[in-house]
């Protein structure tokens, strides 16, 4: 994190995340399709993946069988930022709910629905 001359904070992973076609989600429903991006398995839960194949980020996360059938025909929002990262449904909204909240008014979110890839 730092604080430009502005006074605005940013991030800089989030701003790259920005630059390869995620949105800045501020307070939007939901974010726009991000063209490129994708989240994919991997040993340990979920990876994000850039417009270059590149995993973004990663998620040590158990994934239900019931939310990746679904996540692989709908899709999936991913988001990464300060405090977030790709969930499933099952993680603890009540927990999270407001510390994303707080972070997209702040634009510290960048997101995007993204296909799922098995």
């Amino acid at each position: 994190m730092t604080e430009a001359l502005n006074g605005h904070v940013y991030e800089a992973q989030v701003e790259a995340a920005i630059v390869l076609g995620l949105a800045r989600w501020g307070h939007a429903a939901s974010p726009p399709p991000a063209p490129g991006w994708y989240a994919r398995p991997h040993a340990m839960g979920l990876a994000l993946h850039d417009p270059t194949g590149l995993p973004f980020a990663g998620g040590l996360i158990e994934v239900p069988v019931g939310w990746t059938t679904t996540a692989l025909v709908s899709g999936v929002i991913a988001a990464y930022g300060v405090p977030a990262g790709l969930l499933p449904p099952t993680g603890d909204g009540r927990r999270i709910a407001p510390l994303m909240t707080a972070a997209r008014r702040l634009g510290l979110i960048a997101a995007g629905r993204v296909p799922l890839r098995w």
